[in-house]
């Protein structure tokens, strides 16, 4: 609000810089310098940590008859997946451990941790029970 009071004195509430924008050309051009466009990072992440993942489980879970565990490890990949892909639309929460932000760091612990589902539930595989009707 500062920058924009500097241009004209009557800009000192976001509605008169918002109003200003159209009419004083310098105004859209302090503030292009001060905002930076952004992703909508959350919606992206409620689209495919929500929806899409939801449709992969129950897909897997109604239409195949898969082993104990193996439902549990395809969570933790596909929602390891989504998170690292995603991070790159944020911005970081914290410093990066490498190349890595924090939430892609530690999501390859959870890639790792549903292999390692995937690889007891096919050495000893175990059904769950079909209810009965």
């Amino acid at each position: 609000m500062a920058a924009c009071a500097r241009i004209d004195p009557t800009l000192t509430t976001p509605d008169a810089i918002v109003n200003a924008v159209h009419s004083h050309p310098e105004v859209a051009t302090e503030l292009r310098s001060i905002l930076s466009p952004r992703h909508p990072s959350q919606l992206y992440e409620a689209f495919f940590e929500g929806i899409v993942l939801f449709g992969i489980l129950w897909f897997v879970r109604t239409r195949t008859r898969q082993p104990n565990g193996i439902l549990t490890a395809l969570f933790f990949i596909c929602y390891a997946i989504f998170r690292i892909i995603i991070e790159n639309f944020r911005e970081p929460d914290a410093e990066l451990i490498g190349s890595f932000t924090r939430g892609q760091f530690f999501s390859l612990f959870l890639v790792a941790v549903g292999v390692a589902f995937i690889v007891v539930a096919k050495r000893r595989p175990t059904f769950p029970r079909r209810m009965s009707s």
